[in-house]
């Protein structure tokens, strides 16, 4: 009987201890779910930052492809500048030596420009500035006098002629300053205020006011008008020696006769090569400026490729932080299940242990 209640005793402290274990394994298994819970929480927010961060890295090379072909176009558009740009200044220095050499005046006024002669002030198409548009009208009107010389004094103009004939280098009409006096055409209102008169010509270019004597005489009884029909009414009109010049260069006397046509090169009018060099002028500052921007567009597409690259790096980094993340997350998740599995392997031991103390108590119990 002594050996039997402590068999009895054996089997109750057996049992106590097993249940305080499945109480144990119960608490541990409420833990271990807490946790997978947490770590599949985690791994969801950490997928959702992955997905974003995989769009920002989608974004940015998106940017940067975008960026790096705004770059191409903006050195294409560079290198094309570059050569327009070359392509007129080569223009401009062929004419402007075609300039200083004189090209297109005769003979004799080369001779006096290079002669160093004192006095001489320069030729008649040097000192003055046309307005676009009115070269033609201008050249026409002043004919071989475009390639007058003007200088200071009638001495100036006795010792010019002396040594052209020295060196038998041609003839010129001098026009010295003291000496010449031009007088300025009237003309009837009907005509100045209508729309086809744009001017007589002394008013219409410029020149130093020293000279406007030497050019009113030259254009001072000249009237520039839009078109031939205009130049024949007016010159009906006024009938007071005034000559009338067109635009593109037609011709009315005051007797009445006409006389037209047009240069077959450009390059020979010598006021329209001085406008084209003033042109050409203009267009390569409009280049350079358009270059300019050109460059500074490229740096900032510099600045912000190496900015979003920067970003993308980082980006990416975050990227492959947030892949490893996971990773870690999925093992560790994969661990609590392991883990669980064994409580509840271990749960259902500690629960057929008491069920085989219960019946070992009931035998015990009968015997007695």
């Amino acid at each position: 009987a002594k050996s039997l209640e402590s068999y009895k005793e054996s089997l109750k402290q057996r049992k106590q201890q097993l249940v305080e274990e499945e109480t144990r394994l119960k608490e541990n298994e409420e833990a271990s779910k807490e946790e997978l819970k947490k770590y599949a929480e985690q791994k969801e927010e950490t997928r959702k930052a992955l997905i974003s961060a995989e769009g920002q890295v989608n974004l940015l090379k998106e940017q940067i492809e975008k960026l790096s072909e705004q770059r191409k176009q903006l050195d294409k558009q560079e290198s094309h500048l570059q050569i327009q740009i070359s392509q007129f200044n080569g223009r401009k220095k062929t004419i402007e030596e075609m300039e200083a050499n004189y090209e297109g005046y005769n003979g004799a006024v080369k001779f006096i420009m290079k002669s160093g002669l004192k006095g001489i002030e320069g030729v008649a198409a040097d000192l003055m500035k046309v307005p676009s548009g009115f070269e033609t009208a201008v050249e026409t009107a002043l004919g071989a006098a475009l390639q007058n010389i003007i200088c200071l004094r009638d001495e100036d103009a006795k010792k010019a002629v002396k040594a052209l004939k020295d060196n038998k280098a041609g003839r010129l009409t001098f026009l010295p300053v003291e000496s010449v006096r031009g007088s300025k055409a009237s003309l009837p209102d009907a005509v100045i205020s209508h729309a086809g008169f744009k001017g007589i010509g002394s008013d219409l270019v410029q020149y130093d006011e020293k000279y406007e004597g030497i050019f009113r005489y030259l254009l001072g009884r000249t009237a520039i008008v839009a078109t031939m029909q205009d130049a024949i009414d007016f010159s009906k009109k006024t009938g007071s020696g005034v000559r009338f010049v067109t635009l593109e260069g037609e011709v009315v006397n005051a007797s009445g006769a006409i006389t037209g046509g047009r240069y077959k090169n450009a390059t020979a009018n010598l006021l329209e090569r001085k406008g084209e060099i003033q042109k050409l002028a203009h267009k390569v500052r409009n280049l350079e400026e358009e270059l300019f921007r050109t460059r500074q567009g490229r740096a900032q597409c510099d600045s912000d490729m190496k900015g979003k690259s920067e970003a993308l790096e980082e980006k990416e980094n975050s990227y492959r932080e947030l892949q490893l993340a996971i990773l870690s997350l999925e093992s560790k998740i994969e661990t609590a299940k392991s883990f669980l599995q064994d409580m509840s392997a271990n749960g259902s031991r500690h629960k057929q242990q008491i069920e085989s103390i219960d019946k070992d108590q009931s035998d015990a119990e009968a015997m007695a």
